[in-house]
């Protein structure tokens, strides 16, 4: 919706920018004359003023879009072209973020902030990271539990099952490896095993690395579950 033009002179031109109020949102925004005329005249906005977020949510629901963005993007960054799994770039990208963090760290600070709200919207759950996809799981006392893969998923449905008390990646426990200083995060602790457990398919399984873990925390107690543990304890996959 118009609500009033911003020109000193109050004359409307092609390039006079313009207060509207978004017709989905409500929020009030700034757009120049020639820019909403063009929205105002597309029939995918119905002749709504829609703000910048709106206008790009209404334009990538359209099933002409997507299909097109699926022929753009078949292929890019896949597989080998992936610049990230090139060693060096890696390397370069990791070194420049940790030396941003350190030389700002009210950034460091921003960014965990923006994380962890992320998180707590569930803007996360479904998403495929490395092998898995992440699950949000509705406990029996109603607790809200976040869960990554269906292994983790069929754990977590267990533990509830069984009424046995647990916390989810409880915290990142540090250990140390080839000289360097690394941080693990348990899949989950429970209370009665006094464990911490990791649900793991064999493939993945870094021994050297859980050594590492045991020897530089010799008073806590870890659980690797493989599957042939799962199946043991009735766990349904």
């Amino acid at each position: 919706m118009f609500i009033k033009s911003l020109s000193k002179d109050g004359k409307i031109r092609h390039h006079t920018l313009l207060k509207f109020l978004c017709d989905i949102c409500g929020k009030i925004f700034n757009r120049e004359k020639h820019y909403a005329d063009c929205m105002k005249n597309n029939k995918i906005y119905q002749g709504r003023d829609n703000c910048y977020k709106c206008h790009q949510r209404v334009t990538h629901q359209r099933p002409a879009y997507i299909a097109k963005m699926k022929k753009v993007n078949a292929g890019i960054n896949k597989g080998d072209k992936n610049g990230m799994k090139q060693p060096a770039a890696r390397k370069k990208a990791s070194e420049t973020r940790k030396k941003m963090f350190r030389d700002h760290p009210e950034l460091k600070k921003i960014n965990a902030n923006k994380i962890s709200k992320a998180w707590a919207d569930g803007k996360f759950d479904g998403v495929r990271v490395g092998q898995c996809k992440w699950y949000a799981y509705k406990h029996s006392n109603g607790q809200i539990y976040k869960v990554q893969g269906t292994w983790e998923l069929a754990f977590v449905k267990w533990l509830d099952k069984q009424k046995l008390s647990f916390q989810c990646h409880k915290k990142w426990i540090p250990y140390i490896l080839n000289n360097r200083s690394k941080h693990w995060l348990p899949d989950f602790y429970v209370d009665k095993w006094h464990s911490y457990i990791d649900v793991k398919c064999e493939h993945f399984y870094i021994k050297e690395k859980f050594d590492a873990i045991e020897k530089c925390n010799p008073d806590i107690k870890i659980k690797v579950l493989f599957k042939k543990d799962l199946d043991k304890l009735g766990v349904i996959i």
